[in-house]
C-alpha cells in the first residue's frame, strides 16, 4: 500500500513505529564521538594562535599588492625605503672602473696580469698617491697570490724606478699579501670579523670619519677557492653568493684566466662557469690587440662608466742584485701602469680592433674558400671524369659555402685581385668560372 493509499492516523503510527524521538533536542552533541579528539591544552593553544595571526593581519597591513607579513620574527622579505634629499654616489675602489663590492678581472696567461695588478694595489692602499687613476679612498688590501715572489718583485721594480716611494713599515701596514691556499667558501667567510676590524678610516667633507672596507684580492680563483667543480653554474653561483652575503663588509676582486672562447659565451672572459662574473657587480679583462698593444676594458659595471677602456702602459725597471749563488747580477722587471683614454682614443681603439677582426675574418673565409674550391675542382664522376675540367662557377661555389654570397663575395675579389692573385676568373657566356691560379 502506497503513502497515498494509507490514512493520515496509520501514517503517523508508522512514524511514530520506526522514529526514535528523544527529548532533549541537543543530546545528539553529547555522544562521545568515534574519532581523536583534541585534548583542552591542544584546543587552547590553537585559539590562542588564532588570535595572534588575527591581530597579525588587522595591525601590518602595508598595501593591497602585499596584504600582510607572516607573523614570525625572521619575516620573509626585509624592505627598504626610499628617501629624497642630495642624491649619494656610489663607493668606489677606483673611480670609473671598480665599485666596492665584488669583482671579476680576468685575462689570458701571459698577458701581464699581476705585473699590472700590482701597481694598482698599491695606490688603492695609499702607497702610490700619483698614480693616474682616481682613488678617493685608502683601504687595506690583503693579496692571496700563487707567486709571492713575482709581487715582491715588481714591489722592487717600481721602488727602484722610483715610483713607489713608502717606506717598509708603511708598505707592510697597508699592503699584506699572503701565498694562496684553497679554501671552502666556509673558510672564507670566517675571516669577516677579521675583515670587519681592517677597515681604514678616511676624512669625509664635514671632518667625520668614513671607514671603508678592505680589498680581498684571490689571485687566482682556482688557486683560493675550493669550488668542486669550477665549470658549474650552480656551484659557482653558490660560492660567490655565500661570499658576497657574509662579506659586506669587504670588496672581492675575483681573478681568473680567459675562456678559449673568451667573447663567445654572452660577452663572457673568465674560465670555467659564467657565475665567477654574472654574479659580480663589475667584470674588467685584460687583453692583447693584434699590434701588441695591451688594453684594460670594463665588460660588466652596474654605473655610467666614462670610459669603457684603459691604456696599459709598460714600464720596465733594472736594478743591481745578486743571483741565486750570491753573484751579482742586474735584475730586469716589468710592471705596467693604467692610465684613461679619452673619448677620441676609445673610438681609434675600437675602429683597429673592428678593422683587425675584420682582416682576420678574412683570412680565415680565405683559407676556406680556397680549400672548398680545390676539393671541388678535385671532384671527380663515376666515369673518374672531373666535375668541373674548365672551373667551378661562381653560383655552385657559393652554395658550397656556408653563408650567404655577400659574405664571400669580397673574398673571392681580394683572391683574384693583382698580379699574386691565388684565383683566376674565366667568362663562359653570362656564367663565370672560377680555378686556383696556376703559379709559374
Amino acid at each position: 500500500m502506497s503513502t497515498q493509499e494509507r490514512s493520515y492516523d496509520e501514517q503517523v503510527a508508522a512514524w511514530e513505529r520506526d522514529s526514535v524521538i528523544v527529548d532533549d533536542p541537543n543530546s545528539i552533541y553529547q555522544q562521545v564521538p568515534d574519532f581523536p579528539q583534541p585534548s583542552e591544552e591542544e584546543l587552547k593553544e590553537y585559539y590562542q594562535r588564532f588570535e595572534r595571526e588575527r591581530d597579525c593581519f588587522e595591525k601590518q597591513l602595508i598595501g593591497d599588492a602585499f596584504p600582510f607579513r607572516p607573523p614570525t620574527d625572521q619575516p620573509m622579505f626585509r624592505f627598504s625605503s626610499y628617501r629624497s634629499g642630495e642624491p649619494m654616489d656610489y663607493e668606489y675602489i677606483v673611480e670609473g672602473m671598480l665599485r666596492f663590492g665584488h669583482n671579476a678581472w680576468s685575462g689570458p696567461r701571459g698577458v701581464g696580469k699581476t705585473s699590472t695588478l700590482i701597481p694598482m694595489l698599491c695606490a688603492i692602499a695609499g702607497l702610490i698617491p700619483h698614480y693616474p687613476l682616481e682613488i678617493k679612498l685608502r683601504r687595506q688590501v690583503i693579496l692571496v697570490t700563487e707567486d709571492e715572489e713575482q709581487v715582491w718583485m715588481v714591489i722592487r721594480a717600481m721602488t727602484a724606478d722610483g715610483y713607489l716611494n713608502a717606506p717598509d713599515e708603511e708598505l707592510n701596514d697597508w699592503f699584506h699579501v699572503t701565498p694562496a691556499s684553497r679554501l671552502t667558501t666556509s673558510e672564507i667567510t670566517a675571516h669577516a670579523e677579521g675583515l670587519e676590524q681592517m677597515k681604514a678610516p678616511n676624512e669625509r667633507a664635514d671632518g667625520t670619519p668614513f671607514p671603508a672596507g678592505p680589498l680581498l684580492v684571490m689571485d687566482t680563483v682556482s688557486a683560493c677557492i675550493d669550488t668542486e667543480n669550477g665549470s658549474s653554474n650552480d656551484e659557482v653561483a653558490r660560492d660567490v653568493e655565500l661570499i658576497k652575503q657574509k662579506l659586506k663588509c669587504a670588496a672581492v676582486l675575483l681573478i681568473g684566466h680567459t675562456a678559449k672562447d673568451a667573447g663567445t659565451k654572452a660577452g663572457q672572459t673568465f674560465l670555467g662557469a659564467q657565475a665567477w662574473e654574472a654574479n659580480t657587480i663589475g667584470a674588467v679583462t685584460l687583453r692583447r690587440l693584434d699590434s701588441g698593444v695591451r688594453e684594460l676594458v670594463v665588460l660588466k659595471n652596474r654605473f655610467s662608466a666614462n670610459s669603457p677602456k684603459f691604456k696599459v702602459v709598460p714600464k720596465t725597471a733594472r736594478f743591481s742584485g745578486k743571483d741565486v749563488l750570491g753573484n751579482d747580477t742586474v735584475i730586469q722587471c716589468l710592471y705596467n701602469l693604467i692610465e684613461p683614454m679619452t673619448a677620441e682614443e676609445v673610438e681609434a681603439a675600437t675602429l683597429e680592433e673592428r678593422e683587425a677582426k675584420e682582416i682576420t675574418r678574412l683570412m680565415e673565409d680565405s683559407a676556406t674558400l680556397l680549400a672548398k674550391l680545390a676539393e671541388m675542382l678535385a671532384d671527380t664522376d663515376s666515369n673518374g671524369d672531373l666535375v668541373h675540367p674548365m672551373g667551378v662557377k661562381r653560383g655552385d661555389l657559393y652554395k658550397a659555402l656556408t653563408g650567404k654570397d655577400a659574405r664571400w663575395k669580397p673574398v673571392i675579389d681580394r683572391l683574384a685581385d693583382g698580379e699574386g692573385s691565388e684565383l683566376t676568373i674565366k667568362k663562359a657566356g653570362k656564367a663565370e668560372l672560377i680555378t686556383l691560379t696556376v703559379k709559374t
